[in-house]
């Protein structure tokens, strides 16, 4: 049916993602998120994908508060005008929003430079995938006999580590390989 060659080909393109996320963060610096801001975009992640419409993945950090302010302070060249004469009439992000920011680490210390918050945000969309991904899984089970993704637990960690061990495990596990096949099978078009 067509919903589950979109269902695989979906969780095709988020596995990728995922692959793809995980390993920038394992080339980079450690990146420790308060737990308050991955759960923002675990739920962005989620939210994005229940409005999903079309072939296309849609922005799994959205627009949110956070990853507006974390993509300001990673990419300074991307401000828009538009963008530079809002912000100073807002001043920037909320009380709440600058201390969970503050909490933020790269490598044991606060993140100062644009390459830091590159990675992360890099972390942010590391979390939002694996949501994605985990979701987008439990859909595809619908349609194929496809075994459940291993919980944070069975991968060994349980926090603040899930996201990147669910990638690490995506790639040790040939699951893209599979999941290629299973797409291969059903005659999805890429």
């Amino acid at each position: 049916s067509e919903a589950a060659r979109c269902a695989v080909r979906d969780a095709l393109r988020l596995g990728s993602r995922v692959s793809e996320l995980g390993a920038a963060a394992e080339a980079g610096e450690v990146v420790s998120l308060p737990l308050v801001l991955a759960r923002v975009a675990h739920e962005t992640a989620a939210h994005a994908l229940r409005q999903a419409t079309g072939p296309d993945l849609p922005d799994l950090l959205g627009g949110n508060e956070v990853a507006a302010e974390v993509r300001w302070r990673a990419h300074p060249l991307r401000r828009s005008l538009y963008a530079r004469l809002k912000r100073t009439t807002t001043g920037g992000p909320s009380r709440t929003l600058a201390a969970e920011l503050e909490s933020v680490r790269v490598s044991g210390r606060r993140p100062a430079t644009e390459r830091e918050w590159a990675l992360v945000e890099t972390r942010l969309e590391l979390e939002a995938a694996a949501v994605a991904l985990r979701a987008q899984w439990a859909s595809l089970a619908q349609f194929a006999a496809v075994p459940p993704l291993p919980t944070p637990e069975a991968l060994g960690s349980p926090g603040d580590g899930a996201a990147g061990a669910l990638s690490e495990w995506v790639r040790r596990s040939q699951l893209l390989a599979r999941v290629a096949a299973m797409e291969a099978a059903m005659g999805v078009a890429p």
